[in-house]
């Protein structure tokens, strides 16, 4: 160190101990305790109180310190604030030298804390009242940490729900962008599927129930991670059935083809899957899955009711999918996917016209095609659920070719 250089100390206050003992905290009761014992020890007061205005049915008062054994009426001493036209961030001394400072609490809400008159009887001094002004600021940093904390905790939630049924990059986009996934629902062009295993009632009836619980979970596992490699969305499990989409939350102009490639997967991943139940000796006859697809126009988004929400698909496109996935047993197909899906994915896929025909529910008959396989020559890689591979193409467009990866 040269001689005209002095080194300064800035020694550590009480203040600056609060400060970081409250940072860690996660809970805002325990924030409220621990700032009411440190009050409490530096000025003695009768009591301590924090007061939010949050504008719901939760109770105002958040957290009291009662150093006596009278009830303390909080909301009294708002009204005394509001009867004397005190600014809303003005520091107040009540005529019963009770002080109440102004602070913001979680989304901004206003809020207060409110200490009782000293237990000495004595008014609260000047310097008492300045030294409330850094117990204010580390209010308001305390206040912007926990809805810090509070937002992460959202997003954490958020990722969990949803990560078991979308990829990882689809949750991820959903944090990074909220308004990717509507509140309420909108309208999308996206391709469904639906799945079930052939004659799995009476598989599982041969079986124990762990064995049962063992055997499905592996089925729709593995199922599963077909799916969301693809970027695909799955709207549920039916028992055995898997209901899953393709172009929501995140737009994917191939919905089609992506949808079409996984139910090629899911069969590839059966085969592997049987072989593997056998060696275990947990079934004795092979699973068989029949897919059916559909691509058009519906309704996606939060639906349900105040108390349970689900992000999910509606609309006749989704009937049309399940109606398909269930007219294999009648061609005796494994795959099955409507003309509109045919139209956007054929220059990918072997396809065979299989019927124009009448579905339950349905007034108008349908074009079904058995998916059979990737065409010869054509490479469908995806890295994720960004590495898209065909423009978009409206419902009513005839079959293009298609840029090849």
């Amino acid at each position: 160190m040269q001689k005209n250089e002095r080194e300064i100390v800035i020694p550590e206050t009480k203040f600056d101990v609060l400060e970081e003992t409250l940072l860690k905290y996660e809970s805002l009761d325990d924030v409220f305790k621990q700032m009411s014992l440190f009050l409490n020890e530096l000025y003695h007061p009768t009591f301590i109180a924090f007061y939010a205005d949050t504008k719901d049915f939760s109770p105002k008062v958040k957290y009291i310190l009662n150093n006596t054994n009278k009830v303390q009426n909080i909301s009294l001493y708002i009204s005394e604030r509001n009867d004397a036209s005190v600014s809303s961030n003005s520091l107040y001394v009540h005529d019963s030298t009770t002080v109440s400072l102004p602070f913001k609490y979680l989304n901004n809400a206003n809020a207060y804390l409110i200490m009782g008159t000293k237990e000495s009887g004595k008014e609260y001094s000047e310097a008492d009242v300045k030294s409330l002004i850094p117990i204010l600021r580390i209010l308001s940093r305390v206040m912007f940490h926990q809805e810090v904390l509070s937002s992460h905790k959202e997003k954490s939630s958020l990722q969990k729900a949803f990560s078991a049924y979308m990829s990882p990059e689809l949750v991820q986009e959903m944090i990074d962008n909220p308004d990717v996934v509507k509140i309420g629902g909108e309208k999308r062009y996206l391709s469904v599927m639906f799945t079930d295993i052939q004659n799995f009632t009476v598989l599982s009836e041969k079986m124990k129930p762990e064995t049962l619980v063992r055997v499905l979970n592996m089925y729709l596992n593995e199922m599963s991670q077909v799916i969301l490699s693809l970027g695909g969305t799955i709207d549920k499990f039916e028992g055995d059935a898997i209901v899953a989409f393709f172009g929501a939350p995140h737009t994917l102009k191939d919905h089609a083809v992506r949808c079409c490639l996984a139910a090629i997967r899911m069969k590839q991943m059966e085969k592997l899957l049987n072989e593997q139940l056998f060696r275990e000796k947990l079934i004795d006859s092979p699973i068989f899955t029949r897919i059916g697809i559909n691509t058009g126009d519906v309704i996606v988004g939060n639906i349900g009711s105040v108390l349970r929400m689900e992000y999910t698909i509606i609309g006749s496109t989704v009937n049309t999918a399940a109606r398909i996935e269930n007219i294999n047993k009648q061609y005796n197909t494994s795959v099955l996917i409507s003309g509109q899906t045919f139209r956007q994915a054929a220059p990918f896929f072997e396809c065979e016209f299989v019927d124009a025909t009448e579905l339950k529910g349905i007034s108008e008959k349908v074009a079904v095609y058995e998916l059979k396989g990737i065409r010869d020559g054509k490479r469908l890689d995806y890295i994720n659920f960004n590495n898209s591979i065909t423009p978009e193409i409206n419902a009513d467009s005839e079959i293009t070719e298609l840029e090849e990866v």
